[in-house]
């Protein structure tokens, strides 16, 4: 999954802000290209100019497009959020997606997994999904990105940027860490970092043998 991350369009979508930092920010630190498309400016957890600001700085971190939507902060419509998500897809043409978990405890959160999976429906690249604190507990990944020190250390500076934030103990940068430093260890490769993903569909098309 490394070599194609760093051969791909990353599209990362996220339900408000600071959702991928925390789920997905190293796997953007390690694409050739990235997009973030965020659904809603997560007016329920704080002022949202001052969230979408702290989105747009985190961005700039991994050279990223991001997109900010205005669907509703806990209110989202999937029929809304999947001609959203089908605009997007068109517009970035993306060769990897990046999304939120189906049985993730967050209403909005499972409204865009849900939604993404339809508005992805002949889409033939991997969809990865992340992790968030309400669904890390239960989270069974069957991917983990190894990250360096260096691609670590930019998801830690991208979740210091939301600073709205600061005071939940899932954005401490020593919460952060220690869930890396876990999947690392639960990879079993050696590394010292790693990043989880469930592995939601991949197609692959064969081409026509002569």
């Amino acid at each position: 999954m490394d070599l194609i991350l760093r051969q791909s369009r990353v599209l990362a979508l996220g339900a408000h802000p600071d959702d991928v930092e925390f789920g997905c920010f190293g796997a953007l630190a390690v694409a050739a290209e990235a997009v973030i498309a965020i659904l809603s400016r997560g007016e329920k957890g704080g002022d949202p100019e001052e969230r979408v600001f702290e989105a747009h700085e985190s961005a700039k971190l991994v050279g990223a497009h991001l997109k900010v939507l205005d669907h509703p902060d806990t209110r989202f419509v999937i029929p809304d959020l999947v001609s959203s998500l089908e605009q997007v897809i068109f517009d970035t043409k993306p060769s990897v997606v990046l999304t939120m978990l189906d049985d993730d405890l967050h209403q909005d959160h499972k409204a865009v997994a849900v939604a993404t999976q339809i508005a992805l429906r002949s889409f033939d690249g991997p969809i990865l999904a992340y992790g968030t604190p309400s669904s890390i507990d239960k989270f069974i990944p069957n991917v983990i990105l190894g990250l360096s020190k260096s691609e670590m250390n930019t998801k830690l500076r991208a979740i210091k940027l939301h600073r709205s934030q600061e005071a939940r103990q899932y954005m401490q940068s020593h919460f952060v860490e220690s869930i890396a430093r876990y999947w690392a260890a639960m990879s079993r490769t050696g590394g010292e970092y790693g990043e989880p993903f469930r592995l939601i569909r991949w197609y692959s098309i064969a081409g026509s043998a002569d």
